[in-house]
């Protein structure tokens, strides 16, 4: 028995052994049922390029979505380069079920996550409080509040953006140093959330006063 009988399909089209050429008849005889029965084992790779597209535009790596179905980023990316060209219908169905919250990103753009920690600025959240509640350091919340870091872990990313879900909900400080912090970040000319189309779009990010 060849190491080929362990793989997908059973064989290998290159092969000659007796396994390799006995799968491939069984393969061929369903694959030909499949077709007859309106239901071909192949079809072209359209709708799965589009899906992929639409998680690369949002931020999503190649890698990172190929995790999510066992595929490697670089198969999946000959899909988007040539959607004409056929895949098997099982992966179409694998690519179209995927859903962005299975996906865990590699590196994200910080657009999102700067926008949300300066909403939380101008209501009075301070670094500080911002940091232990999403459980990063103080440094990795001011290197994103001051867009040092455009391209941040999908991880961080996360964690702010789950951070913010819940203190955009609670009632913000009101003491001395939380009115001051507002001030600051007024004069920075940071905006609220709500005043951007897109808030992970990052056009004119920086002050965007």
């Amino acid at each position: 028995m060849t190491a080929h009988v362990n793989t997908r399909t059973g064989f290998s089209s290159k092969c000659r052994c007796f396994d390799c050429r006995v799968n491939r008849s069984v393969w061929e005889r369903k694959r030909y049922a499949a077709a007859k029965a309106g239901r071909p084992y192949t079809t072209t790779g359209h709708k799965a390029a589009k899906r992929l597209q639409e998680f690369l535009d949002a931020g999503f790596t190649m890698k990172a979505i190929g995790r999510v179905i066992s595929s490697e980023g670089r198969d999946l990316q000959y899909i988007v380069d040539d959607p004409s060209r056929h895949i098997h219908r099982r992966t179409e169905e694998r690519v179209l079920g995927i859903k962005p919250s299975e996906i865990e990103p590699g590196r994200v753009n910080g657009a999102g996550a700067t926008r949300r920690l300066r909403d939380l600025s101008l209501l009075g959240w301070r670094i500080g409080i911002m940091a232990a509640r999403a459980g990063l350091s103080e440094n990795t919340i001011r290197n994103v509040l001051l867009w040092k870091n455009p391209i941040i872990a999908g991880t961080t990313d996360k964690k702010i953006r789950d951070m913010y879900e819940v203190l955009s909900r609670e009632e913000p400080p009101n003491d001395p140093a939380a009115q001051s912090w507002v001030r600051r970040s007024q004069k920075r000319g940071w905006k609220r959330l709500a005043a951007f189309r897109n808030p992970e779009f990052p056009q004119r990010i920086a002050g965007e006063a």
